[in-house]
């Protein structure tokens, strides 16, 4: 409808173009994200209210890397610097020199000094071999601050790993495996 406001009219149209182009690279993210089998499970398992776009985002932020047995993730009292998933593997979680806990695929290390900024609690030692996902914590923190959908799902698939790690770590408390 021709309003007889020729600046109106332009300004509106540019408004609706550029909406359009917006929704048209969404789509094209969405669509054209492409992810491998270990990606795949990461996203399904961890972020499974992501879109397909938004994972790709995150996940092109951070490395997977190969551990050895030794390799040590996080040092008690020192800030780790980095969040980490562990896609296989066993990692050894130590207080004091004794094995309090152990993560395992699936879980996040790391999480409450990137969240806080404050040294790591515990010293985590792969155990064997292990695949990890990584990304640095400061690019995480600005991720995060300019997505929030990623960083509701990030504090939700936090949450929901605390409670496995507690879970964990009470089985092997009752198993006599940790003190």
């Amino acid at each position: 409808m021709w309003l007889r406001d020729p600046v109106g009219v332009f300004w509106e149209t540019l408004l609706v173009t550029v909406n359009i182009v917006q929704l048209l690279i969404l789509y094209w993210k969405n669509t054209n994200a492409r992810f491998s089998d270990d990606e795949l499970a990461f996203v399904l398992g961890k972020f499974p209210g992501l879109a397909r776009g938004q994972s790709r985002q995150l996940l092109n932020h951070g490395s997977w890397q190969e551990a050895g047995d030794g390799t040590v993730i996080t040092t008690e009292g020192v800030n780790a610097g980095k969040l980490t998933y562990v896609a296989r593997g066993v990692v050894d979680v130590m207080v004091d020199g004794k094995k309090v806990a152990e993560c395992g695929q699936g879980d996040f290390i790391g999480e409450m000094t990137v969240l806080n900024s404050e040294p790591a609690s515990a010293t985590t030692v792969v155990n064997g071999q292990a695949q990890l996902w990584c990304i640095d914590a400061n690019v995480l923190s600005k991720i995060l601050s300019r997505n929030p959908e990623i960083r509701r799902e990030i504090d939700a698939s936090f949450a929901r790993n605390y409670k496995e790690k507690l879970i964990n770590t009470n089985q092997l408390i009752a198993k006599g495996i940790v003190p």
